[in-house]
């Protein structure tokens, strides 16, 4: 018959990370980096609650636990759910950007109390994790999805026997930061580009990215379904074309999306039309020749020898999009000198590394970025445009149905209010 050894397990290093860790019942605890005072308490707060518990993990033996419910701390909950997410949020084979939207809203989590065991993650804890982002300038409504996903995580756990069901019960207490009475920096709310800086930008962008922003403003559909577009998605046998995204925003939710296209959009969409259906409408390759077509050195066959390992894809993706815009922007609204690139006296230009260096060294880098949010404009902002519009000529019902919003609500927030109708009314009514 074995016998159980009496021996606590040795606090040492895991050579591959720099970590201090823990063997407790074949599972390893990581507590930090070897060596500091931080991860010497760790290891003691760890050995103390095996210890009281029977050598056993507290998870596995409280009043909520489950057979095979093993001790584990923050970390190992953490990367167990990371592997989850990037299996679940896929779409059309490619990860989401949730999984980087988790992997933000856990990062101070993780560093501030990693080695802590998940049983001893207490309310007050997550309030020190939220203060930590608070700390760092987020937004209120940024802070308050975060936290909401650090819930969701524990959830998760005690789905998957690694929380106890109480700790999940106790952090659902903490209630929301509300408008006004916390204290947090409110984020700008997205408002309709004006017309006139879309017509400034449009000289600099190729006849693709044009005709992607007109139809994108007449129609209102989001950056992703324009994207995809495909000959075989639209059904153009009517005076009235109809478009069914492949895939859209809400499809896990079993909702259909059907967008309308009217004549003016129609007019900018035909010369994209396939032959191959199944090939996306809108591709970087046919806006990279369209840029180097009246060069008179274009190479006309392909370069074998390249010095780069960036491909041109087939079809937008929304960053590449908006990178798009935001360079056509840049040349449309140039920042003055001295945040701009600067002509010697020669009449040479400024290199780009001389540029970034010079913007270092004379601490000018936040200026430029300040410059450039306030002179840029993004794809999401059209579909703002399209809402305003349609909301002011055939009132918010029609908004909401063309929008493809289940509520209402929801076109509220992407239409602005009429301020001058109601200017009017007051104006009559006294």
């Amino acid at each position: 018959m074995s016998r159980h050894s009496k021996k606590v397990p040795s606090y040492r290093l895991h050579k591959a990370s720099g970590q201090a860790v823990v063997t407790l019942n074949g599972t390893d605890i990581y507590l930090g980096k070897h060596g500091l005072e931080s991860s010497l308490k760790n290891y003691e707060k760890v050995i103390a609650h095996w210890l009281a518990n029977n050598r056993r993990s507290p998870a596995a033996s409280g009043p909520h636990a489950r057979p095979g419910m093993d001790l584990a701390d923050i970390h190992q909950l953490f990367y167990a759910y990371h592997g989850h997410a990037e299996a679940y949020y896929v779409k059309d084979g490619e990860q989401t950007g949730e999984v980087a939207n988790i992997e933000f809203a856990c990062r101070p989590l993780v560093d501030m109390f990693g080695p802590a065991l998940v049983p001893d993650f207490r309310p007050t804890d997550l309030k020190t994790v939220r203060q930590k982002m608070i700390d760092n300038g987020l937004a209120r409504k940024t802070i308050n999805g975060r936290i909401n996903r650090i819930r969701r995580m524990f959830k998760w756990g005690v789905e998957n026997d690694m929380v106890p069901p109480d700790v999940f019960h106790a952090l659902q207490a903490v209630a929301p930061l509300r408008r006004g009475r916390s204290g947090v920096r409110e984020g700008h709310a997205v408002r309709p580009v004006p017309e006139q800086y879309i017509e400034d930008v449009m000289p600099f962008l190729s006849p693709t990215v044009q005709a992607m922003i007109r139809v994108q403003e007449f129609t209102g559909m989001r950056p992703g379904e324009l994207l995809i577009m495909r000959t075989c998605d639209i059904d153009a046998t009517g005076k009235v074309w109809v478009y069914k995204p492949e895939s859209h925003k809400t499809d896990h939710l079993d909702h259909d999306r059907l967008i309308y296209i009217g004549e003016k959009a129609q007019q900018y969409l035909r010369p994209y039309l396939r032959t191959e259906l199944t090939a996306h409408l809108f591709s970087p390759r046919l806006a990279l020749e369209e840029r180097c077509a009246p060069k008179p050195n274009h190479r006309r066959q392909p370069n074998l020898h390249r010095k780069t390992q960036r491909k041109v894809l087939t079809r937008y993706t929304p960053c590449s999009y908006r990178r798009a815009i935001s360079y056509a922007c840049d040349q449309a609204f140039p920042a003055p000198a001295p945040l701009c690139r600067l002509v010697d006296d020669d009449g040479k230009l400024e290199s780009p590394k001389a540029w970034e260096q010079r913007l270092k060294k004379n601490n000018l880098v936040g200026e430029l970025k300040k410059w450039q949010k306030e002179h840029r404009w993004h794809p999401h902002q059209l579909r703002h445009n399209a809402a305003t519009y349609l909301r002011k000529q055939f009132g918010l019902e029609a908004a909401r149905v063309v929008l493809g919003h289940r509520s209402a609500a929801v076109t509220e927030i992407y239409a602005e209010m009429d301020k001058m109708k109601a200017a009017e009314i007051m104006e009559k009514a006294g």
